[in-house]
């Protein structure tokens, strides 16, 4: 190839580049946001407006208070708060918290079922020593 013939080349790719193709939506995918993605102290109705106008469908882990403004714009809550299943270091792998936790997830199924949150999120738990066996 040539120098002259390289630089038009070079010139109409870089052009290419550039110019992104359009990208087709077939609404299948579901994009789900959680508040760090907007920054520390962030003003929580700012970032619901932003994220409904950026086609957000819902955030996650955002408790009952919350929901409201959620659903004035637009948007679900996708998975109920941590709390109810326990949390990182006490949870579901210790049959002691059991009775107190099965109460607090019928109540959080309930809730979640009467406001349309599809998800809830659990834990196992730390093993603190716990055998395999």
């Amino acid at each position: 190839m040539r120098r002259r013939d390289f630089l038009p080349a070079l010139a109409v790719s870089a052009a290419a580049a550039q110019t992104p193709a359009p990208i087709e939506h077939k609404g299948k995918l579901r994009q789900c946001v959680t508040r760090g993605v907007f920054g520390r102290g962030a003003n929580f109705e700012d970032t619901c407006r932003e994220a409904a106008k950026a086609g957000i469908y819902g955030y996650d882990l955002i408790g009952p208070a919350d929901w409201p403004m959620l659903k004035k714009y637009g948007l679900i809550p996708t998975m109920y708060p941590p709390g109810p299943g326990g949390n990182i270091p006490d949870a579901l792998n210790r049959k002691e918290n059991h009775t107190n936790l099965e109460k607090l997830m019928h109540a959080a199924l309930d809730e979640a079922a009467a406001n349309g949150v599809p998800n809830i999120i659990t834990f196992s738990g730390n093993r603190k020593g716990m055998a395999d066996a």
